[in-house]
């Protein structure tokens, strides 16, 4: 996803010029505009910042011991990327808006920093997200689809290297117009294939993964019920408890699993809803590129960059909505200190 790589700042004649020549005010609409997402990425970074530190915090104090799962360090991927986001990107962002608001004359070197730098961090965090995302489902299906060979195949240590790999993939791909690939040529090429095919691929695997979990419970309560006729059949003058033992851990399992399910679709959720709009935006552009001079659709660019930085702040909050582990293991890191 291409969001503030090569970006619209230094694209339209918004008065931000290289520096050493004359700098004209901006318009009133857009010295507007950069001061709203000015105040806006003000807030954002620092809450991200804080919010993905807690997650880390808690998952690397770890007092339960129960963050050890090869999926959970996809989920640490995941943070990592987000931080990188909130310490490193939006501070940046942030300081260009300010300075071509209040007509600085150093924005043209600021925008120098966000095209050549900057924005190449930007874009390939936000593929690392999708990619990411799209591992973690793809394991989730394997481990509800097939346990054994999920046990075999997916181990911490690989799930690292994927997660290692998936970030210097992203940063190469994003490096390719330095050793001149034209700028066009990686914008779409991000746009269809880090974007689309694989947000089309997670949706897939997602469907595959909630009806291997639906045949799972069918098949669970079935055994269930069977185990619970031949235990009755078998000693009558049993107590009133008839549970398996082996049940608990079963029905256990299968409750992690649940949530882990529904935590990938909240995920998958707010990927599609917090990066559709800049899609859309991109999508225009490669139909009518002339809009790129367009001071309106530039404005509506920087707007819905924002829905990218949403994302990033959002994340965390998922983890610690639908999986308790994650609140009581900070709630007990912080009573430990």
């Amino acid at each position: 996803m291409e969001a503030l790589n090569n970006t619209s700042l230094a694209e339209n004649g918004t008065g931000m010029v290289p520096t050493g020549q004359p700098h004209m005010p901006p318009p009133f609409d857009i010295g507007t505009a950069m001061l709203a997402n000015g105040i806006f990425l003000a807030i954002m970074s620092p809450t991200t910042i804080i919010l993905n530190s807690l997650l880390l915090f808690a998952i690397f104090k770890d007092p339960f011991k129960t963050f050890q799962s090869p999926s959970t360090y996809f989920l640490i991927g995941l943070t990592v990327t987000d931080l990188v986001s909130g310490l490193v990107v939006e501070p940046v962002v942030m300081t260009c808006y300010f300075m071509t608001y209040s007509q600085h004359p150093s924005t043209g070197d600021c925008m120098i920093v966000l095209t050549d730098h900057i924005g190449l961090l930007s874009a390939a965090s936000i593929n690392s997200s999708f990619l990411i995302v799209l591992s973690f489902t793809v394991v989730q299906y394997l481990a509800v689809s097939w346990p054994l060979k999920y046990k075999n195949i997916v181990n911490v240590r690989r799930t690292i290297t994927c997660i290692i790999g998936i970030w210097i993939y992203t940063i190469l791909f994003e490096l390719l117009q330095k050793i001149g690939v034209p700028k066009t040529v990686i914008e779409n090429t991000d746009l269809i294939l880090h974007t689309t095919i694989s947000f089309i691929v997670m949706v897939v695997f997602y469907i595959l993964l909630q009806r291997s979990f639906h045949k799972k419970m069918k098949l669970g309560f079935v055994l269930r019920a069977e185990s619970t006729i031949q235990s009755t059949s078998a000693s009558i003058q049993a107590d009133g408890n008839r549970r398996s033992p082996r049940n608990t851990p079963t029905n256990k399992q299968i409750d992690i699993e649940k949530k882990f399910i529904r935590v990938n679709l909240l995920l998958i959720a707010l990927l599609f809803f917090c990066s559709i709009p800049n899609a859309i935006m991109w999508y225009i552009l490669l139909v009518e590129p002339q809009y790129r001079n367009s001071t309106d659709f530039f404005i509506a660019r920087i707007i819905m960059d924002n829905t990218l930085w949403v994302k990033f702040l959002l994340d965390p909050l998922i983890y610690a909505w639908r999986l308790p582990k994650y609140r009581r293991a900070l709630k007990k890191s912080f009573q430990s200190h």
